[in-house]
């Protein structure tokens, strides 16, 4: 058999193997700072708030419902007032002022 000697190189693999394990463990060693579920949430509306958007006005109410009305006349959806057809009903449409679907 023969004797082998450990030489310098391997004292200084391991001193490397050392530093190494050191800095993994301070870098790896132990576990980040908790966070807590409120910190993860940031919470904040969609769109601004319009005040406007909720605004009941009964006068613009009944201006829409009134050209609604108007417009179903106008175009036969009125009772006794049927919708003339063909041509006719072309050119009928085409005068009313009522915008059309």
């Amino acid at each position: 058999m023969s004797d082998v000697v450990h030489g310098e190189g391997e004292m200084a693999m391991k001193e490397q193997a050392d530093s190494a394990e050191e800095r993994r463990r301070d870098r790896f060693g132990a576990l980040p700072e908790r966070v807590r579920p409120q910190d993860m949430v940031e919470e904040r509306p969609a769109t601004p708030r319009d005040p406007a958007r909720d605004a009941y006005n009964p006068e613009e109410f009944m201006v829409r419902y009134r050209t609604l009305a108007q417009c179903s006349t106008l175009q036969g959806g009125g009772v006794g007032h049927p919708a003339p057809g063909g041509p006719e009903g072309r050119r009928f449409m085409a005068r009313s002022p009522c915008p059309t679907t």
